[in-house]
């Protein structure tokens, strides 16, 4: 059984190359795959960060990457999920350079108030 130091050693060299998490499809095939490849466990895996979660920023998409692989390790399939993302090609990975890590992407909305101050929708 691989150990945990295992994968913070691959989340490390992932981080490093400015790679938060597969993207979009990629990242639901993986989750898809951990739910198949573990099929003892108690509970589901952590969801990926797709479709309306997919403005979160590349930390908070790193940490939920960080949760489905400490999910893995509880259920015994961490060395074949690391395999399974060592084989995601390169351009199926989320990057974001380190000095925008922390900015998620959601869209910011002006305050609309009318004369009263009162907000309005």
């Amino acid at each position: 059984m691989t150990d945990w130091s295992t994968a913070e050693a691959w989340l490390e060299r992932t981080k490093s190359a400015n790679r938060s998490a597969p993207a979009g499809d990629a990242w639901h095939e993986f989750w898809h795959w951990l739910v198949h490849a573990a099929p003892r466990a108690t509970r589901k895996p952590p969801v990926p960060f797709i479709l309306a979660a997919s403005a979160e920023s590349a930390a908070n998409k790193f940490d939920r990457l960080d949760e489905q692989l400490r999910w893995a390790f509880d259920n015994g399939i961490l060395a074949m999920a690391i395999a399974w993302l060592d084989a995601c090609p390169t351009n199926k990975w989320q990057t974001c350079a380190p000095a925008k890590w922390d900015e998620s992407f959601f869209p910011e909305f002006d305050d609309v108030s009318d004369s009263e101050g009162d907000d309005t929708n």
